[in-house]
Parts: structure tokens; C-alpha cells; sequence
């Protein structure tokens, strides 16, 4: 093999590698609510040190730090036993769904009144609401609703949190991952399993009798326990 073949094989894989990333990051239809990755044009030294500077200001003021791999949490008095699962990999899943918007106020669904005293950081101050809908084959429209979506996002922070549930269904998820030896979260006694990718964070339980799905972005430890003492 060629030097210059070489050099193709290598650029070829390493794109193969960074687009398996990016299907991951997008939901249904392709379309992304979020964009994770920063694209950074190349400056002098030292205004990469001022601006690394500024970005480590703004997490020190944070409550909290993100959590780190195997993170484990107690505390008896507040109910909660918190474990943070480490993936050192997750695959990207192909989703044949839509995304419609909903009147949600004309749905009778108890679970919603969740979503009135629900803890979100005060900074993801942009909202989406819809409904996933898959067919019954490949000759139907889009008309079997999955689940329902409650987003809040801040593009600017790139911080976003992505609540899928349902009473019929599991939420249909665009990414996949093995759960071997991971250990449970329990939080007012409700049992369940938390995974993090990088400075993504994926949890799903069932509770009420309806399915929760969740994935967040660039959460602190406390923002992440808050969201879910406040739906649990």
C-alpha cells in the first residue's frame, strides 16, 4: 500500500468515526435540537488561554461540577442513592418516526401535572413540545403515535433537557448501549439506571404508569437530581 492510500485510509475512518458521533447527537428526521460540538478556527495562543479561562470562571460559579464516571451518591435523609453508569461507547439507531406538534392542552393525560412544578435551570429558557409518530409499515403515514416530548434547551449554554413519555409505549431512542454490570439509582424508592456518554446523561423508568425517557446535556449533579425528585 501507497503512502498516499495509506494517508486515504486513515482521513476515511476518522470521518466514518466523527459522523457515527454526530448521528447520535441528532433526533428524529435528522433533525438536531442541539449542536455539541464547537467549532474553533485557529487563533493565536493566548487568546485560547483567555478563553479557556472564561469557561472554567463559568463552571467554578456552577453549584456543581458534571458529574464523573462512577459517580455514587448517598443521602438517607433526602431518599436518594444516585449512581452514574460510565459508557465508554454507544451506537447510533436508524428511527423510520416524524415529529408533529401537539395540542398538548387539549390532551387529558394526568402525567403533564408533572410538568407543573418540574426543576429546570433557570438558563434553558427556549421550550418544545410534540408528539413522535411511527407507521404501522412502509405504504402508511405517520399517524402511531410513540410518545410525547417536553424539550428545554439553551443553544448558547449548550445545555438541553429531553423528557420522552408514554403510557402505551417505550420512547423510541436514536442511540443504543449495553447495560452489563451497571448499578441502580434509587430515588423515593423508585429504582432505575442512569448512563453517561461523555457530557450526555440517558435514564428511563417507569412511574404513574407511564414511561419516561430522558436525556440531558451539560447537567450539573444537582440540576440532574433536582429533574428527577421533581417527576419521581
Amino acid at each position: 500500500m501507497t503512502n498516499k492510500e495509506k494517508l486515504k485510509k486513515i482521513v476515511s475512518n476518522d470521518f466514518n468515526k466523527r459522523d457515527n458521533y454526530n448521528k447520535i447527537m441528532k433526533k428524529v428526521e435528522g433533525e438536531s435540537m442541539k449542536n455539541n460540538v464547537w467549532k474553533l478556527s485557529v487563533v493565536p495562543m493566548c487568546l485560547i488561554a483567555i478563553i479557556m479561562g472564561v469557561l472554567f470562571m463559568k463552571q467554578t460559579n456552577s453549584s456543581s461540577q458534571i458529574l464523573s464516571p462512577g459517580t455514587t451518591y448517598n443521602d438517607k435523609e433526602k431518599n436518594i442513592e444516585l449512581h452514574i453508569n460510565h459508557l465508554n461507547r454507544v451506537g447510533a439507531t436508524r428511527i423510520d418516526a416524524k415529529v408533529k406538534e401537539i395540542a398538548f392542552d387539549e390532551l387529558n393525560i394526568s402525567v403533564i401535572e408533572i410538568f407543573n412544578d418540574i426543576e429546570i435551570p433557570k438558563e434553558l429558557n427556549k421550550f418544545q413540545r410534540y408528539g413522535i409518530y411511527t407507521r404501522k409499515d412502509q405504504n402508511s403515514e405517520y399517524n402511531v403515535l410513540n410518545s410525547y416530548v417536553y424539550a428545554y434547551f439553551n443553544e448558547e449554554y449548550k445545555k438541553d433537557i429531553r423528557i420522552a413519555f408514554s403510557e402505551t409505549n417505550k420512547p423510541l431512542r436514536d442511540y443504543r448501549f449495553s447495560e452489563e454490570d451497571s448499578k441502580e439509582t434509587i430515588i423515593n424508592n423508585i429504582k432505575f439506571k442512569i448512563f453517561q456518554y461523555e457530557e450526555i446523561y440517558f435514564t428511563e423508568f417507569t412511574y404513574k404508569g407511564y414511561n419516561f425517557d430522558i436525556e440531558t446535556t451539560n447537567i450539573t449533579q444537582d440540576e440532574l437530581v433536582n429533574l428527577l425528585k421533581s417527576i419521581i
